[in-house]
């Protein structure tokens, strides 16, 4: 494994962590999140798209398998985002990997 993607891996993992904890959620659904962004990554997904909001797509999807209250709005007000972008990343990620979420 080279180190650049060490690196990387270490940014993303904490880059997910600050979201989750703006949002009040714990290390599950950080390491879910995580888990959500290398299938991007291996789908391409994340490609021109702003690595915030891919990561925020990431974090939401985990919060809507768990089941918290959490909407697009509260990400857009924790992370001074467009919600609709997120939105829109969430779509295409929900679509394209075939994720059912409730």
């Amino acid at each position: 494994v080279g180190t650049q993607f060490v690196d990387s891996s270490f940014y993303i993992r904490n880059t997910i962590s600050s979201i989750c904890s703006k949002l009040g959620l714990g290390l599950d659904h950080v390491e879910c999140s995580f888990r959500w962004y290398k299938l991007c990554l291996q789908y391409s997904l994340s490609k021109g798209k702003s690595i915030l909001y891919t990561l925020s797509a990431c974090v939401y999807v985990s919060c809507r398998q768990e089941g918290t209250p959490h909407l697009l709005i509260d990400f857009s007000n924790a992370l001074r985002i467009d919600m609709f972008k997120v939105g829109k990343v969430f779509l295409r990620l929900r679509s394209l990997l075939g994720i059912d979420i409730p």
